[in-house]
């Protein structure tokens, strides 16, 4: 060992970084192909169907829990109108409620949500009281508080905390779906559907592949096997006494790990 010159280190330290590389590459292949076969087993049992929402369906349909949506922005004046907007419009249900908080010093953003409200009741817009930008978790639990103030000033409690993103388009029978999900379940997660842009093929184009993987297959498998279930920040629900049961596990009492960059993720698998 004494008789090694510098690039004899260099070429054997090479050699077992490789193989300390090879071994994990090893192991995650190994849990992708347990997911592929799980998954393929499941379509072949019929245990995975793909089904479909017949034409007559009823977005507008009564909700049997109400809803409070919860939308955090910093500098999302560009798309928070249109986000708004199209929510309003398109879920009229009245058992809904929109969280969207924004800034102290977002004015821009704050105007944005002023003027998509349309004077609708069921907006709420929430000015931290912090200057951002924040963590995205830090504005939820923000939300968070909101809803519950509300709750004890009104005297009464919402179903289900649905989490949305300020540049995300909802779909119409999704607060209907995630509605009837939540009455079976803890959290809820529909399928996300990125649209390709042709000006963004690295960005765009990778964020399509990962939604297709992991919501096309690894959910699918997740649910049978009843593990964790990493939340999208969008398209999810959470039953209400959930979130209160996860802030109560938490130092500052807040749901959402302020800490932490991925709180739909972490939330998810908590």
């Amino acid at each position: 060992m004494a008789e090694y010159t510098v690039w004899q280190w260099l070429v054997l330290l090479q050699h077992e970084l490789l193989l300390f590389a090879g071994v994990f590459f090893l192991i995650g292949a190994a849990d992708e192909l347990g997911v592929d076969l799980l998954w393929l087993w499941l379509k072949l049992t019929g245990r995975a169907q793909t089904r479909r929402l017949p034409e007559e369906f009823d977005c507008t349909q009564q909700l049997q829990n109400s809803a409070a949506v919860l939308i955090p922005a910093w500098q999302e004046h560009r798309v928070i109108g249109a986000t708004v907007g199209h929510a309003l419009r398109i879920w009229p249900h009245r058992r809904l409620r929109i969280y969207v908080a924004c800034y102290r010093n977002d004015e821009k953003t704050m105007a944005a949500i002023i003027s998509a409200s349309r004077g609708d009741e069921r907006l709420r817009l929430i000015v931290h009281d912090r200057m951002g930008p924040t963590t995205k978790a830090d504005c939820l639990n923000r939300l968070y508080r909101a809803l519950c103030d509300d709750e004890c000033r009104e005297g009464t409690t919402f179903g289900m905390v649905v989490l949305h993103d300020a540049e995300d388009m909802v779909d119409p029978a999704a607060l209907t779906l995630l509605d009837r999900a939540i009455g079976d379940a803890d959290i809820a997660q529909l399928p996300v559907l990125p649209v390709p842009q042709a000006a963004s093929p690295w960005i765009a184009g990778h964020y399509c592949e990962e939604f297709a993987e992991a919501h096309g297959k690894a959910m699918v498998v997740r649910d049978a096997l009843r593990t964790g279930m990493p939340l999208a920040g969008v398209g999810c629900a959470i039953a209400r006494p959930m979130l209160d049961k996860l802030a109560a596990n938490q130092p500052d009492h807040m749901p959402f790990a302020t800490e932490c960059l991925t709180e739909d993720y972490e939330i998810g698998i908590g």
